[in-house]
C-alpha cells in the first residue's frame, strides 16, 4: 500500500465524493509507524469515515511473528478525528474490553482463527470451551442470526 499511497488517496476521495454512503477503511499497518500514521491522515483527509487497523505489518502475519501490536493503533487513534476499529489480536473476552477501554476504541474487529479457539467468545455464560457441546453452541448462534 505505500507504493501506491496516493493511488489509495484518490480512491477514497473519489468513493467519498460520489457514493451515497460512508467510505470505510480496513488495512494492516506499515513496517514504519510513522509511514502508517501518514497515510492513515491521508485516508481520513481523502474522506475516510472510518479505520480498521490491523495491529500487525503484512509480513508479521504471514510469518504470524509476534502479536498484534496495538500501541500503534492507539496512535493512530489519538491523531485522528474519525472512528478506529482494532483488528487481530482479539482472543478472549478482557481483549475486547481492553480494546475498548484502554485503547478507547469505538470497537473491535475478531479474527475467523477466533471461531476454532473459542466460538463462545461473547457467551459469558460459558466459562470454558471445553463445557460446551458444540453442536448446541451453533445452533444457539444460529437461533440469533
Amino acid at each position: 500500500m505505500n507504493k501506491n499511497s496516493n493511488l489509495c488517496t484518490e480512491i477514497v476521495n473519489e468513493m467519498s465524493n460520489n457514493l451515497a454512503c460512508a467510505t470505510t477503511i480496513k488495512m494492516r499497518c506499515l513496517s514504519d509507524a510513522e509511514k502508517t500514521i501518514c497515510l492513515i491522515l491521508k485516508l481520513q483527509d481523502a474522506g475516510a469515515a472510518m479505520i480498521n487497523v490491523h495491529g500487525s505489518t503484512l509480513s508479521a502475519s504471514k510469518t504470524r511473528n509476534g502479536a498484534a501490536d496495538w500501541s500503534i493503533i492507539k496512535q493512530i487513534k489519538n491523531k485522528l478525528d474519525i472512528p478506529i476499529i482494532a483488528n487481530e489480536g482479539i482472543e478472549k473476552q478482557s481483549d475486547i474490553k481492553n480494546a475498548l477501554n484502554s485503547l478507547e476504541l469505538m470497537g473491535s474487529c475478531l479474527a475467523r482463527r477466533c471461531l476454532k479457539t473459542d466460538p463462545a467468545l461473547f457467551d459469558q455464560n460459558v466459562t470454558s470451551i471445553s463445557s460446551v457441546d458444540g453442536f448446541e453452541l451453533a445452533q444457539r448462534q444460529l437461533s440469533l442470526a
